[in-house]
């Protein structure tokens, strides 16, 4: 038993030694906004009371994901991704002052480590699959107007909880702009795996002086191709110590 120990040490010594360091990952920000526009004319007269001007939600989404791991082999490695994505939805509630007063706020944290396996090397270019295994957690807020007691305030509520587990096997390329810079592309669109989330939230209320607590929990498991929580081409760059 010592002396398995002792070749098992040397061995991991070995492979640390001759491991290659690479951090990387990615950073998205995107932002959407509009409006529709609706005019009814009859006999050729604008109607005023009719149609008029509408804006759209204004989400705002900012993601960051940064990764790190190990390469022990030209083929094989290892690593961890830290992920951390909001998004911001804001409602217009007054068209003519341009107001958007009502808001849902949604955060997500996850923590996916990964088995790496290179299967193709043509130079420049690499081709492997990452083996995922995604655990989330997300939380939500809403604010929004209100009238109580003939006067508008301001609401905030705590939205559903969020929790999601999954496995799945994940295609991806790299570029080798040079010894230790390169580009990388995660094909989410051909992943392949399992994805399960859950979503909780609790309803306290009174009724006829009565205080009652419910529990609602939504559970939706999915299986297939693209099952990755993610989208379905992520860029990023790596950088290879």
């Amino acid at each position: 038993m010592k002396r398995f120990l002792i070749v098992l040490v040397f061995v991991a010594t070995g492979l640390v030694a001759n491991a290659q360091l690479f951090v990387g990952g990615s950073i998205g920000f995107s932002h959407g906004a509009g409006y529709s526009e609706e005019t009814i004319t009859v006999n050729g007269v604008v109607e005023p009371d009719y149609g008029g001007l509408g804006y759209n939600p204004r989400t705002t989404t900012f993601s960051i994901a940064p990764t790190v791991g190990m390469m022990f082999s030209d083929r094989m490695g290892f690593g961890a991704t830290i992920g951390y994505k909001q998004d911001i939805t804001k409602t217009c509630t007054d068209v003519e002052k341009k107001e958007f007063d009502d808001k849902i706020g949604l955060s997500e944290f996850d923590f996916t480590p990964f088995f790496r396996y290179v299967f193709g090397d043509f130079g420049k270019i690499k081709l492997y699959a990452d083996a995922k295994l995604p655990l989330a957690f997300a939380s939500s807020k809403m604010v929004y107007k209100d009238i109580e007691d003939d006067e508008e305030i301001t609401v905030k509520e705590k939205g559903p909880k969020g929790f999601g587990i999954g496995f799945y096997i994940q295609p991806a390329f790299t570029y080798q702009f040079n010894e230790h810079i390169s580009f990388n592309a995660e094909l989410g669109l051909l992943s392949l795996g399992w994805y399960q989330t859950k979503l909780s939230y609790v309803e306290e209320e009174e009724i006829l002086g009565e205080e009652i607590k419910a529990e609602y929990i939504e559970k939706d498991s999915e299986f297939g191709f693209g099952i990755n929580g993610r989208v379905p081409v992520e860029f990023g760059f790596v950088y290879t110590f």
